[in-house]
């Protein structure tokens, strides 16, 4: 079957979850025998090569890069201009590798795709990995799954926003970043608009599944979990480090952390707390670690050293606040045989079991504090559990999760 995958933004760039998710399901449906391809902007890189037998298509684009890391927002991804310059190339590389399906990975890719598609009506299969086709700021959904209104949207979402996230607020910060709220609102709208044009979307847990339901996405849904490579886990000499992986942002819980340190330092002061990732906030932790010595921010690292510090972690912490759909450091941390502890919030207690793999904690630091200390005492009998499930786990995250796709694409080549 030859399958073309379309994305924003892929290796080298980004190296979040999206792009290593992509990469690995690609590699995974290619060794199944497919001919698997990648359409994706080229933000400076090779125009086009084969990573691990996946063919990977990069047309020009007006953006280069300096930073791998830092893809762009939003208003990149939404313009006019962005939306006729990719349909153009969609339409050209469409028509040169003649697909069977079409699996878009990106959700900015979702418009253009499917107006490249009307001169050749393949089936297009989506996978979202967020809330943004709902509701782009997303503070509504922390304490309800409907997404809020337009006035509340301005009154609340943006407000919050605005207290938060920006820091100089004078008339012209508040003018940009208004006008940026009117513009993040048409995106939101547009981005539904054309979502609910494809013939099948995917959705990383169930509790996603079901938000995006209640708020008016209305094409067929199934579930996959994000897909890794698990490799047995190779005998480390474990650290006294707690992991946290992710964006440094008030809704992965950064704050809810950091409000649990000094507790648990008071009965585990051997513990040091790594933060990997980069983010609004990491200029405040920088300010933390230099006055509490237990307190390490690495920022962006690679995925070879990520997967070394995971092994290497007592626990990872995963304190979202907002209802993460499934954060991909889970299977990761699993998979290099470290325990999790993580908040219930989305989809994290659909693979988290409580007291099997780590432990599950309220939105509330002395909980988190609670669970942490208890993840470092019973860290043994955890990475045991883990240990002895780990052949089932690696078929469930892996292998199980590249059929599941491939049922998918054989579903419409049979109802041609």
């Amino acid at each position: 079957m030859k399958i073309t995958f379309v994305t924003e933004s892929f290796l080298p760039f980004g190296g979040g979850g999206a792009e290593w998710s992509t990469f690995y399901l690609a590699k995974s449906l290619k060794s199944f025998g497919h001919d698997v391809s990648v359409i994706t902007p080229n933000l400076g890189s090779k125009n086009n090569e084969i990573l691990d037998g996946v063919k990977i298509l990069r047309f020009p684009f007006y953006l280069k890069l300096k930073s791998k890391n830092n893809i762009p927002g939003i208003f990149a991804f939404t313009n006019p201009l962005w939306l006729i310059w990719s349909a153009i190339f969609y339409l050209k590389y469409l028509k040169e590798e003649n697909p069977e399906v079409i699996h878009v990975q990106g959700k900015y890719s979702i418009p253009p795709i499917i107006i490249a598609n009307l001169f050749f009506n393949k089936p297009i299969v989506a996978t979202i990995r967020d809330y943004i086709v709902v509701c782009n700021y997303g503070f509504c959904l922390m304490n309800k799954e409907k997404v809020c209104s337009l006035k509340e949207y301005f009154l609340s979402d943006f407000k919050n926003y605005w207290k938060i996230y920006v820091k100089n607020k004078n008339i012209i910060s508040f003018s940009l970043n208004f006008y940026f709220a009117l513009w993040g609102r048409f995106a939101r709208n547009y981005l539904k608009f054309f979502t609910n044009r494809v013939d099948r979307l995917i959705t990383l847990s169930e509790k996603q599944k079901e938000i995006l339901n209640k708020n008016g996405v209305t094409k067929p849904i199934t579930t996959i979990q994000s897909i890794f490579k698990f490799s047995y886990p190779t005998k480390t000499t474990t650290q006294n480090n707690v992991l946290f992986v992710g964006r440094l942002t008030f809704g992965k819980g950064v704050k809810l952390l950091v409000e649990a340190i000094p507790k648990i330092s008071s009965k585990l002061p051997q513990l040091r707390f790594l933060f990997i990732g980069e983010g609004f906030l990491k200029s405040e932790l920088l300010k933390i670690s230099k006055k509490n010595r237990r307190v390490k921010v690495l920022g962006h690292v690679s995925h070879t050293k990520l997967q070394y510090l995971l092994k290497a972690g007592i626990l990872t912490v995963i304190p979202s606040i907002w209802p993460d759909p499934l954060p991909r450091v889970i299977l990761e941390s699993i998979a290099n045989g470290t325990p999790i502890v993580a908040t219930r919030s989305g989809g994290i207690p659909e693979i988290i079991k409580d007291g099997t793999y780590g432990y599950l904690a309220e939105k509330d630091s002395d909980d988190l504090t609670q669970k942490i200390i208890k993840g470092v005492k019973n860290n043994q009998r955890l990475r045991n559990n883990i240990k002895r499930d780990f052949s089932q786990l690696k078929r469930k995250y892996s292998f199980d999760i590249a059929k599941k796709h491939e049922i998918i694409y054989n579903n419409f080549l049979l109802t041609k």
